[in-house]
């Protein structure tokens, strides 16, 4: 399980704790460390808990990249009083 030294930060700390602690329990269970079923449900936990995550950070790079391309230019002649 020393891989999971290498995962670092404050998001994924949590789940680096759990997946080592449940990882200790298959192994004292008698699961051999290359059993695949135990690195796909590794694998499969780590997608469900943070592939959502790039999603969502890609979305959001998106938005603000459109957002920067329809940004109007401010124009600096126009005044701040209200027409009468």
């Amino acid at each position: 399980m020393f891989f999971l030294t290498y995962i670092k930060g404050t998001c994924i700390n949590e789940w680096v704790i759990v997946v080592n602690q449940w990882l200790m329990c298959q192994l004292q269970g008698g699961i051999l460390t290359n059993d695949k079923q135990l690195w796909n449900e590794v694998t499969t936990s780590f997608t469900r808990r943070f592939a959502n995550n790039l999603e969502n950070e890609n979305t959001f790079l998106e938005h603000r990249l459109l957002l920067e391309a329809l940004a109007v230019p401010h124009r600096s002649h126009l005044t701040s009083h209200p027409l009468v």
